[in-house]
């Protein structure tokens, strides 16, 4: 029997080198979503603070200086956004659970050019290993590895 934090599977079917993949994976998955959130925390502080000078009155309603700014805050919303999928992944590769979020997360990050391809590269290749879908629970050839929910029928 091997002992997975949260999941023994007696079956023998995982290996140790796979629970250490997906350690490693979870943490390059940390550091990865820390570096990105250096920035967009200082981007939500100049956010911050040019709402305080708006609603300070130090600044004239003006439509054309209103569109960078509704541009930037919408970036930091997004950035943000990759930064908490970045940590839900790093979670839940650790944990063994959300199989198919970490696959869809992870495609996602093949447009964070080039670490965030590489990244989910190698994370979309330790997925699809038989051992680490036993590790997730996941059956191979199942609907719930295609994210597909099963059927009722």
């Amino acid at each position: 029997m091997i002992e997975t934090g949260q999941k023994a599977l007696s079956d023998g079917s995982t290996s140790h080198q796979d629970m250490s993949k997906l350690k490693w994976l979870s943490v390059f998955w940390y550091l990865f979503a820390a570096i990105h959130a250096i920035p967009i925390l200082v981007l939500v502080v100049v956010v911050g603070l040019k709402l305080v000078w708006f609603l300070g009155g130090g600044f004239r309603f003006n439509a054309s200086a209103t569109t960078p700014f509704v541009v930037f805050v919408t970036g930091v919303l997004l950035g943000s956004l990759h930064v908490a999928l970045s940590f839900l992944v790093a979670r839940c590769l650790s944990r063994q659970n959300r199989y198919g979020f970490c696959q869809v997360v992870a495609a996602l990050n093949c447009l964070v050019v080039p670490v965030g391809t590489i990244l989910a590269i190698f994370t979309l290749v330790v997925l699809s290993r038989g051992g680490v879908r036993a590790l997730f629970g996941v059956a191979d050839g199942s609907p719930a590895a295609a994210g597909d929910p099963p059927s009722t029928g």
